[in-house]
């Protein structure tokens, strides 16, 4: 349940739960020149088993390449990276094991955009924590409203999109995902559209529903109210549906609706109905 995953046939460097159990000089496998045959068996609790038989043969080692621990990140402690364009800070439970933390850059062709592309890798690395990533907007992008920068984060099939802080001459946002990301500067407020005009009259069995859209796909808060009194809407994913209750008694009423996206754009519409 729940889809496929990784199963480690060793212990990670910074995973404290003792469900491994190795033998006490056998943690990793050292692979030969010559080829060696290996065997993985995996069972369920009923004792159904699946086998994986396989050889493996190593490489001189004098044509492997030393790798770069410039940038090495460890289990157990903070570790952080920054340059001029980027910082990323990670609480010393984010990590597992050891790797070498490495970024690519690259033009951003999305609409808005007030920075490069920072795509980390490797991007498939788990990250168990929440973690700050913080991006200088790139110069040629020209801010018209500081307050309305999100940051995006594109991987795994995912889209993320977070309301960025500003420190200093960054901007920050938490993530617990490895990816692309990249600053957006958003002015677009959200749209609302519904099945009501002013002057229609609902009764009881009416269906109101009002339907919301933002151009990154977030809405962060909707908020309906009657004669300024508040009433709950139903939501499905971005759609908003109401009865008219005892909230809603008869007589003419003015019903207002406010929406307010990520970054804080607010869109606001108002009906006159009848009861």
């Amino acid at each position: 349940m729940g889809g496929p995953y990784y199963q480690m046939l060793f212990p990670s460097m910074g995973f404290g739960a003792d469900i491994y159990s190795p033998k006490p000089s056998v943690k990793f496998i050292e692979i030969a020149d010559t080829s060696k045959a290996y065997t993985i068996v995996v069972s369920d609790i009923f004792g159904n088993e699946s086998t994986a038989a396989f050889n493996l043969k190593g490489t001189s080692t004098s044509s492997f390449i030393k790798a770069n621990t410039e940038n090495r990140m460890q289990p157990g402690i903070v570790n952080f990276y920054e340059d001029d364009l980027v910082r990323f800070v990670f609480p010393e439970d984010a990590f597992y094991d050891a790797f070498n933390f490495q970024y690519k850059v690259a033009a951003s062709t999305d609409r808005g955009a007030v920075s490069f592309q920072i795509q980390t890798t490797p991007e498939n690395i788990p990250v168990q924590d929440y973690f700050d990533v913080s991006i200088k907007p790139d110069r040629a992008g020209v801010l018209l409203n500081p307050d309305r920068i999100i940051m995006k984060r594109i991987g795994r099939g995912r889209t993320e999109v977070k309301k960025a802080r500003l420190e200093k001459d960054f901007y920050a946002a938490s993530f617990r995902d490895f990816g692309g990301f990249q600053l957006i500067q958003d002015l677009e407020p959200p749209t609302i559209v519904a099945n009501l005009f002013s002057g229609k009259t609902v009764t009881g069995s009416t269906r109101i529903t009002i339907d919301v859209a933002d151009n990154n796909r977030i809405i962060k808060d909707f908020k309906a109210r009657i004669d300024d009194k508040w009433v709950l809407f139903y939501p499905t994913g971005n759609r908003y549906h109401y009865y008219p209750d005892e909230h809603f008694p008869p007589g003419e009423h003015k019903l207002s609706v406010v929406v307010i996206d990520e970054a804080g754009n607010t869109a606001t519409k108002d009906w006159i109905i009848k009861r």
